[in-house]
């Protein structure tokens, strides 16, 4: 028999039969439910989403589950909520395979997340990472543009008090939203990392020396 999870946007995984087996199925009146990871990225899970699922079920008439008597195709639609975190489970219960005198198992599907290449999500926050010219961070008045999940562009303005490396900005409201209290969000974090250069000339050194004394 064939893999139970098709192809709509996800790969093929182990067949839940073969599981069975593996697993003394055919003896158990109580079966382990299949599981699947859904791997969703950081702007599906900030919107929410639908993907669809393509399963193909085994009916049995032998318990033992060494043969299949016919297999059934399904799709199964996944409904994301915004700000579902990483494993948070779907369970679709009685839709795996079928055994004769027995409860049909149940099929989980748990959520992943895909790496970001600009951000990381902590919890309910996002996490950025900037840089800013040693200049910048010395002098100050100057400010960085955060770009966000929702592609709008945020200024943070950096005061005339110096920016120490790995100092840290909040925006209130530019995390991810929260599934259990719809409207309310969390934070983006910003961390400002100063760009040193590789090397000084003499003269910049000397002029250095001048400014900060020992």
């Amino acid at each position: 028999h064939g893999d139970l999870f098709g192809y709509i946007g996800f790969p093929g995984g182990p067949g839940m039969s073969t599981m069975f087996q593996q697993m003394g199925g055919g003896s158990s009146s109580s079966r382990t439910p299949a599981e699947k990871e859904v791997y969703l990225t950081l702007e599906e899970l900030y919107q929410g989403c639908t993907k669809k699922m393509k399963i193909t079920r085994s009916i049995f008439q032998d318990p033992h589950g060494l043969s299949a008597t016919r297999q059934e195709e399904k799709i199964l639609t996944l409904d994301i909520k915004p700000g579902w975190k990483e494993g948070t489970k779907m369970t679709f219960n009685n839709e795996g395979d079928v055994y004769p005198g027995k409860k049909a198992q149940d099929i989980v599907f748990i959520v992943r997340q895909k790496p970001h290449s600009v951000f990381t999500r902590e919890g309910n926050d996002i996490l950025y990472n900037t840089q800013i010219p040693l200049g910048d961070a010395l002098c100050g008045n100057t400010e960085i543009v955060v770009p966000t999940i929702t592609k709008e562009k945020i200024p943070i303005p950096i005061g005339d008090s110096t920016v120490k490396p790995g100092s840290k900005r909040k925006i209130k409201g530019y995390g991810m939203p929260l599934s259990k209290r719809p409207g309310q969000y969390g934070d983006m974090l910003v961390t400002i990392n100063v760009e040193f250069p590789d090397k000084l000339s003499p003269q910049q050194k000397s002029a250095v020396r001048e400014m900060f004394p020992k």
